[in-house]
C-alpha cells in the first residue's frame, strides 16, 4: 500500500511538472503506462493539454473521467480553457452547462474560461455569463470582468466596456493592466481617441501602471483622429517605451 501511495504522489508531481512546461506528450504516455489512475492525475494532464491546445484530447480525456471517476471543478475548468483557446466557445459553453448535470460547482475560473471562449462568438455572449453568474451565485472577479470587457474591445463597443466597467469598480474590484488595455483599446478601435486618452490618464487614479500595450492603443487612436501632437507627446512619454 505505501509503495502504491508513493507511486500516485510521484505520478502526480511528474505530471504536474509536464504540465506546466506544456509537454503535452510526455504527459499523455506517462498518463496511458499508470497501471491505475485518479482525479489528481488526470486533470494534471487536462492542464497539459490544455496549456497544449488539444481541446479534442481534452475532450475525449473528460469523458473517460467521468465514465470512471467523479470530474473536479479544476478538470472541468482545464477543458474549458482548452476549448477557449481554440475559439471552440460552444463547446466551452455546453461544459460550463455540463457541470449541473454532473453535479460540479463551476468557480469563477469556470466563467472566467468561458467568456473568454463566448467573446469569439460576440461581446454580448460575455456579458450575458457574467449575469449568469448572479444566477448561480457565482461571485464576479476582476479576471471576469477583463475577459468580458477584452470582448467589448474585439468588437470596438466602447460603450458597453465603459457600462462594464462601472459595474465592476462599483462592486469594489480593482481592474488591472489588461483590464485598461482592453478598455484604451476599445476608444481606439472605435475611433474615440478622446475617451482613449481619457481611459489612459485614468489609469493612475486606477492604481494601475499603464504598460506599452496601454500607450500603442492611445498613440493609434490619436492618430487615426488626426491628433499628430498629442500622438507624439505619448511616443515621448516615460513610460511608453517602443512601439511594437
Amino acid at each position: 500500500m505505501a509503495a502504491s501511495v508513493t507511486g500516485d504522489r510521484q505520478a502526480t508531481r511528474s505530471l504536474s511538472a509536464l504540465a506546466q512546461k506544456a509537454q503535452w506528450q510526455k504527459a499523455l504516455r506517462l498518463f496511458e503506462s499508470l497501471p491505475r489512475w485518479n482525479v489528481i492525475h488526470a486533470s494534471s494532464l487536462l492542464t497539459a493539454l490544455e496549456r497544449g491546445e488539444r481541446w479534442q484530447r481534452a475532450l475525449r480525456l473528460l469523458e473517460d473521467i467521468e465514465e470512471r471517476l467523479q470530474p473536479d471543478t479544476i478538470c472541468f475548468n482545464a477543458a474549458i480553457s482548452a476549448c477557449a483557446k481554440s475559439q471552440n466557445w460552444r463547446s466551452a459553453l455546453q461544459l460550463l452547462q455540463h457541470m449541473d448535470d454532473a453535479q460540479v460547482a463551476p468557480s469563477p475560473t469556470s466563467f472566467g474560461a468561458a467568456i473568454i471562449g463566448a467573446t469569439s462568438g460576440g461581446w454580448a455572449l460575455g456579458v450575458a455569463l457574467l449575469a449568469a453568474m448572479d444566477r448561480r451565485q457565482v461571485p464576479r472577479n476582476t479576471v471576469t470582468y477583463s475577459a468580458a470587457i477584452s470582448g467589448c474591445e474585439k468588437a470596438a463597443n466602447w460603450a458597453a466596456m465603459l457600462v462594464l466597467l462601472d459595474e465592476m469598480l462599483g462592486e469594489e474590484l480593482r481592474p488591472n493592466v489588461v483590464t485598461c488595455s482592453a478598455c484604451v483599446a476599445a476608444c481606439e478601435k472605435a475611433r474615440e481617441w478622446q475617451r482613449a486618452l481619457e481611459m489612459l490618464r485614468s489609469t493612475a487614479a486606477l492604481e494601475v501602471r499603464a504598460n506599452v500595450v496601454c500607450y500603442n492603443s492611445a498613440v493609434s487612436a490619436c492618430e487615426k483622429g488626426s491628433q499628430l501632437p498629442l500622438a507624439l507627446e505619448l511616443l515621448q512619454a516615460p513610460k511608453c517605451g517602443a512601439r511594437g
